[in-house]
């Protein structure tokens, strides 16, 4: 019964990212302006936060 066959992997893709909606509102209440926020780098391209040099160095 020792199958060589290599078993289905389920669920989510290693190294995946899971993310959630939240209010921005809901942030501001609870951070302060200082505070660092985790976005993803295209989104902050997009937004005009970073450029594509610096999006370069952090990967």
């Amino acid at each position: 019964m020792n199958d060589t066959k290599q078993k289905r992997k389920v669920g989510r893709p290693r190294n995946s990212v899971t993310t959630v909606k939240v209010q921005l509102v809901d942030l501001l209440r609870v951070l302060k302006p200082e505070a660092y926020v985790v976005v993803g780098t295209l989104f902050a391209k997009e937004l005009g936060l970073i450029s594509t040099k610096e999006s370069k160095e952090i990967e």
